[in-house]
């Protein structure tokens, strides 16, 4: 499964897409999505629904698709809206849809929270869990779901709260120290310190992290 987003500078691109939704690789497309709007193809007449965009900041004021699955053929699927009724804001679409508009840039999730070099004596910066999502994150002693929880990073905390400083990666695994508040951006504060594995990467929802790039 790849662990990247498809991304290009700013947010304005999103208005000049027009890009074919398809319900899985290789089908015919069903929709076509352009601005905040999805063109619903699939019935008699298109249809026209308003949509959230479903993207993170990969880097400041650039903005991401996040894909899930990615195949050989040049097939993607990507999370392109928030759930919503019957919809889960999922579709797959073509990279050679997005060439033809745009210079395609492929991210790594790993890489862009890799620590710098293997001594992590210079690391990518804090981390925070995605705001959207509500589960809570289980600090483990191994990279292993069935380790047991030292600590859990609760849903409600905030980007003020906490800080995620990743350490090593380990496929979905992440080796990180979690500062409680967080201890940058010149706090004074009193801190607790945590330092374990937690998940990072998602089958369902891809990346649980994302790096701020506004930093403080």
């Amino acid at each position: 499964m790849s662990n990247t987003p498809v991304h290009n500078p700013g947010y304005e691109w999103l208005n000049r897409l027009c890009l074919p939704l398809h319900q899985s690789a290789q089908s015919p497309p069903w929709a076509v999505l352009t601005g905040k709007w999805v063109v619903d193809l699939s019935g008699s007449s298109a249809q026209f629904l308003e949509f959230e965009p479903n993207m993170v900041q990969t880097s400041y004021e650039t903005y991401a698709f996040i894909i899930l699955q990615e195949t050989p053929e040049g097939w993607f699927q990507i999370q392109y809206a928030h759930p919503e009724g019957d919809r889960d804001g999922t579709a797959w679409v073509r990279k050679d849809h997005f060439q033809q508009q745009y210079p395609l840039v492929v991210q790594y999730w790993r890489d862009l929270f890799q620590p710098v070099d293997n001594a992590q004596t210079s690391n990518r910066g804090y981390l925070y869990k995605r705001e959207q999502l509500s589960t809570s994150i289980p600090l483990k002693s191994t990279p292993s779901a069935s380790s047991p929880t030292l600590f859990t990073l609760q849903s409600d905390l905030s980007g003020q709260d906490y800080g995620i400083e990743p350490l090593e990666i380990q496929g979905n695994w992440m080796r990180a120290r979690i500062s409680i508040p967080h201890d940058f951006c010149g706090t004074e504060e009193t801190f607790k310190f945590y330092e374990d594995w937690i998940r990072w990467w998602s089958e369902d929802v891809g990346p649980i992290l994302y790096y701020p790039p506004r930093g403080c």
